[in-house]
């Protein structure tokens, strides 16, 4: 009774709060009173009612008192935590995370075909990533290639290969020396450069470095060399409030080719969603917290994420190698390096 008066209290503070933009930290601190109240009334209604069957069938006193408590707060706490869970799971929600798969080695020779989500444009997804990779000095040439819709594993799509000139890319290296600045800000910290490159946000591929690679369009087959598949597809304006996945995508897929046996194909794939907090909890506020709102107790819902990824889709290349991290470091010192020379 006395949860369920501190509930009812700490509600009647949170109620005024809901009108008022940005009402910030404060309504923070009123946010538990609502679930607090729903709660100890369920508990205190359960035990009303154990009390009172106990008492027609065994002998009144303390021992009942408490065991009826006690019952009514372990039963309450487990529907709290199995309603939202079942609701989750019957909408396809699950609690569970996706596991990465484990990073591939890079061939020490011949080429390696990548796939993106596109339509139009072919460096769309691969700028950074195959920048590194060409220079590297460990590959002859890399494959793009675009899907509209999520790639099946062995489908060969039309793309381009991507091909540095001369030993080592010795030619195209010859070519990048003095370009404009890869970064787009001069002088910029060096882990600026970093993030801004690992992102792909950095490069001005069509005027400043495709002139420096050979581009050919060629059928990508990805059974014919390792293939990495890096599909992001996010559709923000179609999610909506109702409980269950979006169409959100996020898959990658390494494809390993075996001599005459099947090719090796490992894959992960990511969803988002929108599910009922666990335990059950309510949000008190309807509206938005700049313009205000009312209050409107009503299950809290999360987005839910099954597999971490980066907004910048070129972001997620790099861990699907054996050392990207080491692969990045060294392009942009590479790159650093040439554009000083200019």
């Amino acid at each position: 009774m006395l949860l369920c008066a501190a509930g009812t209290l700490g509600a009647m503070f949170t109620a005024p709060l809901g009108p008022i933009p940005l009402v910030g930290l404060i309504a923070v601190l009123f946010l538990p009173f609502p679930t607090g109240l729903l709660y100890s009334a369920a508990m205190l209604a359960l035990y009303l009612v154990l009390r009172l069957i106990g008492g027609w069938f065994l002998t009144k006193g303390r021992g009942l008192d408490v065991g009826a408590g006690l019952l009514a707060v372990v039963a309450i706490l487990c529907v709290g935590w199995a309603v939202p869970s079942q609701l989750n799971a019957a909408a396809g929600v699950g609690n569970g995370s996706v596991a990465p798969i484990t990073p591939v080695a890079l061939p020490e020779s011949g080429r390696i075909a990548l796939v993106s989500q596109g339509t139009t444009h072919q460096w769309v997804g691969c700028q950074s990533f195959c920048i590194a990779l060409l220079l590297s000095g460990k590959l002859q040439a890399v494959d793009i290639a675009l899907s509209e819709g999520v790639p099946a594993p062995l489908a060969r799509l039309q793309g381009w290969r991507i091909t540095a000139r001369g030993p080592a890319g010795a030619e195209s290296r010859a070519c990048l020396r003095g370009r404009r600045d890869y970064s787009s800000i001069i002088r910029r910290e060096r882990e600026m450069r970093r993030d801004d490159f690992k992102g792909g946000t950095s490069i001005i591929w069509d005027d400043y470095v495709e002139p420096c690679f050979d581009v050919q369009p060629v059928e990508v087959d990805p059974a014919a060399q390792l293939t990495l598949v890096n599909y992001s597809r996010r559709d923000l304006e179609a999610r909506d409030d109702r409980t269950g996945l979006n169409d959100d995508i996020e898959l990658r897929r390494i494809i390993v080719p075996r001599g005459n046996a099947a090719p090796l194909v490992r894959e992960a794939v990511g969803r988002t969603g929108l599910g009922y907090a666990v335990p059950l909890m309510i949000w008190p506020f309807g509206g938005t917290a700049a313009s205000g709102g009312t209050f409107t107790p009503g299950l809290w819902q999360t987005r839910t994420m099954t597999m971490t990824y980066q907004w910048e889709v070129e972001a997620n290349w790099w861990p699907m190698v054996d050392g990207g991290d080491a692969l990045l470091d060294r392009t942009v010192d590479e790159l650093d390096a040439l554009l000083a020379a200019r």
